[in-house]
């Protein structure tokens, strides 16, 4: 079970490497599932398997990415706007290759959507809501 289970991470992990390597040289649009399958050593199936789409296998590249980066932040003693500031000017300065490649590709959306869902989730961790109408929040 333990084997099988591990077999299913690599395969796992496999797809997500090979489909940004891909997108190195590929737009998203231009890439297709087949090349994401032939670059990672699996079949379709396996593909379909982990993924529903190469959209997805982005999504979840950048998921961790992101919702360490605000995890990090919520964990601070102390945080202001000038430091939150400070951190988020950082940390985009450190993805900009990444941001470029994801301009350059098309997914720039996706890490978009990441970064925009990580971001609520880092804001109902550390923000009070009861003063807030749901408009205002």
């Amino acid at each position: 079970m333990i084997e099988r289970k591990n077999q299913y991470q690599a395969f796992h992990e496999f797809i997500v490497t090979a489909t940004m390597q891909c997108l190195d040289t590929r737009t998203i649009s231009e890439l297709s599932v087949t090349e994401i399958c032939e670059r990672a050593g699996v079949s379709r199936m396996a593909f379909y398997r982990h993924f529903k789409s190469k959209e997805q296998v982005v999504l979840e590249y950048f998921t961790p990415i992101y919702g360490d980066f605000l995890i990090s932040l919520s964990e601070l003693t102390e945080i202001n706007s000038q430091i939150f500031a400070e951190q988020l000017v950082d940390f985009f300065a450190s993805q900009g290759a990444e941001i470029r490649k994801a301009t350059q590709s098309g997914y720039y959306l996706l890490i978009f959507q990441v970064f925009t869902e990580k971001l609520a989730e880092f804001y109902d961790k550390t923000t009070t809501w009861e003063d807030y109408v749901s408009t205002k929040r």
